[in-house]
């Protein structure tokens, strides 16, 4: 069942941070906001997108060490897991990913006792320098070619949009046995640093008894092979954010992206980086891993 994050954050540090938020725009009423992913010719890109956002500083930033004990996935939302990766994360090859993310995946499912639990995606996120060697040739998000932290409040998916996603990453049976509205899906994000600890642009979460339901906006995330549905944030000043200092690269983040039957529980997370005013002079910078699991168990 759903407890309070307040009492679990009771006292706990807080810092003035800032976040992106979606902008509040007529035009969203009649024209869904979109980003597309893919390649474009010159002359297209300035159709890749119509999302404006607006900055907000100050924005308390409750840290939730100490008590991360207390935190649960049904619960809250999210909560920390102990993970020592079994590949190192430094470069890692295809052939070391895969093992990373089945590892990962069977580490959850004991974790959480359900049936099964399958990885379909991972991304690396590194803060840019205009010094780094990146093989733009190479997929975004993989090491080679990491994508950035997004200070945008998000969700991966919507609640519509969620199992069309788990459907895009089974196979026939799979989607034969666990898509007929007997079993309960959830997609669950794991998040670690993989290189220090991550309090320069690290991941925040925003207490789901917080947010107004005006706040979500639906948009299209789009590429050539598919179009996902995720949430945008709008900005309000009733949304409570929480993060957890010090995060290690042997803990993981859990948190759910969707959740066929809540049933009570939380359904999603609003996420996002942020720029913590307490180290604005960090000297390293954030690497991240991000792998996106589809966690199914018995209705």
């Amino acid at each position: 069942m759903a407890s309070s994050l307040p009492e679990v954050a009771l006292g706990g540090p807080q810092s003035n941070c800032t976040f992106h938020f979606l902008s509040r725009l007529d035009r969203y009423k009649t024209e869904k906001p979109y980003f597309f992913s893919g390649v474009l010719d010159k002359n297209q890109e300035a159709r890749r997108s119509n999302l404006e956002y607006e900055i907000h500083n100050d924005i308390t930033v409750v840290d939730l060490r100490g008590q991360e004990k207390l935190l649960s996935l049904g619960g809250h939302g999210f909560e920390l897991l102990q993970h020592k990766p079994v590949v190192d994360l430094s470069a890692p090859s295809e052939e070391e990913m895969n093992k990373y993310l089945e590892d990962l995946a069977a580490t959850v499912k004991d974790h959480l006792k359900v049936e099964a639990v399958l990885a379909y995606s991972f991304r690396f996120r590194r803060e840019q320098s205009s010094r780094d060697n990146r093989d733009t040739e190479s997929p975004i998000g993989t090491y080679s070619n990491q994508d950035t932290p997004i200070l945008v409040p998000h969700t991966d998916q919507t609640r519509e949009g969620g199992l069309r996603r788990a459907r895009r990453h089974m196979n026939e049976q799979e989607i034969e046995k666990y898509l007929d509205g007997n079993w309960r899906i959830r997609i669950v994000n794991c998040w670690r640093p993989i290189c220090g600890t991550a309090d320069e642009r690290p991941l925040a979460m925003c207490d789901f008894y917080s947010i107004d339901e005006n706040d979500l906006q639906p948009a299209d995330r789009a590429s050539r092979e598919y179009v996902g549905e995720i949430y945008y944030a709008h900005y309000n000043p009733m949304q409570k954010w929480y993060w957890i200092s010090d995060q290690s690269p042997e803990e993981v983040l859990l948190f759910k992206n969707f959740d066929s039957k809540p049933r009570g529980e939380v359904p999603f997370m609003l996420h996002s980086a942020f720029v913590n005013s307490a180290n604005l002079n960090q000297v390293q910078r954030r690497e991240s891993l991000e792998a996106a699991l589809i966690v199914i168990s018995k209705d």
